[in-house]
């Protein structure tokens, strides 16, 4: 059966609150913007798992894609969350599709293990490759541009999101 990935964070969790209340105590406009030496107080206060618990929300339209995907496909979880974050969110979000009555199957979780620094896109690249040796990738669906763009070198058809829905034809 064929596997299709969505990441947590932008894709099936809005955590723009958590990310602009970071943002704001470091006084930055982007994670771009943010000076060099206020990025590891950036990432303490963002990856923070109680800030987290009080700030994030899933979104309910991912989620019925989610649904609707996991039907006919394998799923697999690929986020540069932190495990206990992540953890948390995949909580969330069989919990939220109870409540919508929405079947959800999640075949497969990647989360990158704390303390990791690697780059979002060389560990969802090093996933990726890894499930292309369990069955076919079909789709990925991302927040962030640069994995959209990876996922395509192999063929992967990529599905980009902005604002928690897709820019991408579906």
């Amino acid at each position: 059966m064929p596997i299709i990935i969505f990441d947590l964070e932008g894709v099936l969790i809005d955590n723009s609150e958590r990310l602009n209340y970071a943002l704001s105590i470091i006084g930055a406009r982007s994670i771009d913007a943010i000076p060099l030496r206020q990025r590891s107080r950036f990432w303490r206060i963002f990856l923070d798992l109680e800030l987290a618990k009080r700030m994030d929300r899933v979104n309910d339209f991912g989620l019925q894609i989610l649904s609707e995907r996991s039907r006919n496909n394998r799923i697999a979880i690929v986020s540069g969350t932190t495990r206990e974050i992540g953890s948390y969110q995949l909580d969330l979000i069989r919990r939220r599709a109870g409540e919508l009555s929405l079947n959800i199957r999640i075949d497969f979780v990647f989360l990158r293990p704390k303390g990791s620094k690697e780059r979002a896109v060389v560990f969802k690249e090093r996933i990726l490759r890894w499930l292309l040796l369990e069955d076919d990738v079909v789709e990925i669906h991302d927040d962030e541009e640069e994995i959209v763009e990876m996922a395509k070198k192999y063929g992967v058809k990529g599905v980009l999101w902005r604002n928690l829905r897709p820019v991408s034809p579906l």
